[in-house]
């Protein structure tokens, strides 16, 4: 109750000490840091291991669970093979993991496959290969992705076409000079905004056809399509219903007879009505010190994230993707267009490193090509990462959202099989460091590391000036996926969004922070885009009408200009101030009045004191009311940004803004009518200003009014 009270105070945005210290009590905890049960299995022929024991729900066995015989990783020598057993048991214990599933490819045959801990808590029950079913997460997307390809190669789908021809009315308005297309929706350029609030039901029942959840859910457009990468689920969830509609049947008997039955993963599906729901691995989230389970839900934007596997159907995949030579007639075209969907089909800037497939996300990390993607949500957390040029593949899985837990286990299988990799995939040596850093809630895929190929290159480079000052490209900076329309944007507050800082350095650079927290130095070369003098490091700039308006640090990442008073530090400092004094003056009057009656003075309140009295009021009351809210549903839900919706309190708490404004008229009334010498229009002018700065300050973060 205590994790659940400080993280609904850090959503308020109630103060900055609070966030600190409740990121750092979840990091411990949890082990959370992005966004993300079992008698040990073998490959699908057989089932080896014992039942294991645990010791409490909330600190699973880890070390007594019974671990596979050599028969598991037959193609390890045996000492390797006991090692990694012995560490992943070791990495589920520091990070309190209740069950995870680790399988390596390579040139598609398993080399490695372990389960271990528990697929149910309750009622201790191990994860079978063939038969527990895995909520995948987002690894669904490039299974949408293949599906559409392949209405793409049949000529049912115009990668380049107008979605907006399947629409009547048109989904999206002509705001732009060219369309939303397919391409956009695979590579997450269509250009619209994040959202959360209402995206999940509790049950089948309330799930709505996908057709209706396309139009329901629809975000803005914030960006024109093709322009800048922003990871977008609604823009997966429009691709699926594109591939039902083209397809002529539901999405998940288009998939299943497209993409699923041919590569043999017999139980995958996108449809929870096909299987028995009992078979699915639980989903647990830390809440009063214990891992509670999260109870089996429904998305609403399903092909982005509602797929069910079982560890068997995974392997089959990574088999299907690694195998060296050809394959079956029937798989092989389906091959053909999976190796298209690994390749880079979007990246900001063509000297940037990494990019975006269709659905796929395409990095080269420490020498190597890698296609990855992440999966992340309450009581899940999952990576697929496959190795192209070593015809190789790793899938992690762990029924908590646990990325630290999934980076550990990474980094310890690429060096086991891949020891030529010089880079650790846990550390993202290249990335700036963000204020604050990402925290939980988005996939965390690895970032590489500078090439020393590169940087000698780099170092080469001729500066290019056109005159243009570098103070153009100084300022702040923002990580583009967030709800900019909702109150879920509270969420910048609590460094759910990374922010970045640019600035002219003392000798005439463009500076950033590194990794590191220390200043890279980079120096234009040419037009939007620097390259680093200190290593290999590139970076990229947007610009519209003259004026920067993104920075890209990657192929696949952007964060989109703000202003100074816009930072999520100045923003958190300026409404604790406000809030602890306008708690003062409540206190003030709560004393004043007493003191004034007992010492048989008037304790009438003139109507000025009287009004800010009120506002002070009524500006506490809203947070309370919000926090009252928050604590009134499972914490995963406030994590989730509130995707079953908003309890019904907020509608309260959030006209209550309104009222203050009104109030705030008849402040400045009273106050011009008032008889007051020039220094009793101090205080009161401090106030009005004060509130009007609160009042902006809750408009910019949503919190004025019905933005659910």
């Amino acid at each position: 109750m205590v994790k659940q009270s400080l993280l609904c105070f850090l959503w308020m945005g109630l103060a900055a000490s609070i966030a600190f210290a409740a990121r750092s009590a979840d990091h411990q905890a949890t082990g959370v840091h992005a966004q993300s049960e079992a008698e040990i299995g073998t490959h699908p022929e057989a089932e080896i291991g014992t039942h294991p024991e645990a010791e409490t729900a909330a600190q699973p066995d880890t070390e007594n669970a019974a671990q596979p015989d050599t028969g598991t990783a037959a193609r390890l020598d045996t000492g390797t093979a006991a090692r990694l057993d012995t560490e992943i048991a070791r990495l589920a214990g520091q990070h309190n993991t209740p069950g995870a599933v680790v399988v390596w490819v390579q040139d598609g045959k398993v080399a490695y496959e372990m389960a271990h801990g528990y697929g149910s808590l309750q009622d201790r029950e191990p994860i079978h290969p063939e038969t527990s079913l895995m909520r995948i997460g987002s690894i669904a997307k490039p299974f949408t992705g293949l599906a559409a390809l392949s209405l793409v190669d049949e000529g049912r789908l115009d990668l380049d076409a107008d979605v907006n021809v399947w629409f009547d009315p048109p989904l999206f308005p002509d705001r732009y000079d060219r369309p939303v297309t397919l391409r956009h929706l695979l590579t997450h350029t269509p250009g619209l905004d994040d959202f959360s609030i209402g995206k999940s039901v509790r049950t089948r029942e309330e799930l709505p056809p996908l057709g209706e959840s396309v139009r329901e859910l629809l975000p803005g457009q914030i960006l024109p399509p093709g322009e800048v990468m922003s990871y977008s689920n609604y823009g997966v969830m429009l691709a699926g219903y594109l591939v039902e509609r083209a397809g002529g049947a539901g999405f998940n008997e288009v998939v299943t007879d497209r993409v699923f039955r041919p590569i043999g993963m017999d139980a995958a599906t996108f449809d929870p009505d096909e299987c028995d729901l009992q078979r699915v691995v639980r989903g647990y989230f830390p809440m009063g010190g214990e891992l509670q389970e999260v109870p089996f839900d429904y998305v609403k934007d399903g092909p982005a994230g509602q797929m069910l596997a079982t560890t068997s159907d995974i392997i089959r995949f990574l088999e299907f993707a690694t195998a060296p030579g050809p394959l079956p007639k029937e798989q092989q075209g389906l091959r053909e267009l999976f190796q298209w969907s690994s390749q880079i089909q979007f990246t900001h800037h063509p000297r940037l490193r990494d990019g975006v497939g269709f659905l796929w996300m395409v990095m080269e990390w420490g020498g190597h090509q890698v296609v990855a993607h992440d999966g992340g949500y309450p009581g899940l957390m999952t990576r697929m990462m496959i190795f192209p040029e070593q015809n190789a593949a790793l899938y992690v899985f762990t029924n908590t959202m646990n990325a630290w837990f999934v980076s550990d286990v990474t980094g310890l299988m690429v060096d086991a099989f891949l020891p030529d990799a010089k880079a650790p995939l846990t550390v993202p040596e290249d990335e700036p460091e963000l204020e604050p850093a990402p925290a939980p809630a988005q996939e965390m895929l690895p970032e590489p590391v500078p090439d020393p190929a590169t940087t000698a290159a780099t170092a080469e480079t001729e500066p290019y000036d056109d005159g243009r000052p570098l103070r153009d490209f100084a300022g702040h900076f923002r990580d583009t996926r967030y709800n900019r329309s909702s109150m879920v944007k509270t969420g910048v507050l609590i460094g759910m969004v990374g922010e970045m800082t640019l600035w002219v350095t003392d000798d005439g650079y463009l500076g950033m922070p590194d990794h590191t927290g220390a200043t890279r130095r980079l120096v234009r070369v040419d037009t939007l885009l620097f390259a680093s003098i200190d290593d290999g490091y590139h970076l990229a700039f947007r610009e519209e009408n003259g004026r920067i308006t993104h920075v890209f640090t990657s192929g696949r990442t952007a964060l989109e200009r703000i202003r100074f008073h816009e930072r999520a530090s100045i923003q958190r400092n300026f409404l604790v101030t406000a809030l602890l004094i306008f708690i003062g003056i409540i206190l003030f009057y709560m004393i004043r009045l007493p003191v004034r009656v007992l010492s048989q003075r008037s304790a009438h309140l003139d109507a000025v004191s009287t009004l800010t009295l009120t506002v002070s009021g009524i500006f506490v009351l809203q947070m309370l009311l919000l926090l009252f809210g928050g604590l009134s549903i499972p914490m995963y839900e406030v994590f989730m940004g509130f995707a079953y919706g908003v309890p019904d309190i907020f509608y309260v708490a959030n006209l209550l803004p309104w009222v203050a404004v009104m109030l705030l008229v008849a402040f400045v009334v009273m106050l011009v009518r008032s008889d007051r010498t020039l220094t009793g229009w101090v205080l009161p002018v401090l106030f009005l200003l004060l509130s009007s700065g609160y009042l902006s300050s809750l408009h910019y973060w949503n919190l004025c009014g019905w933005h659910f």
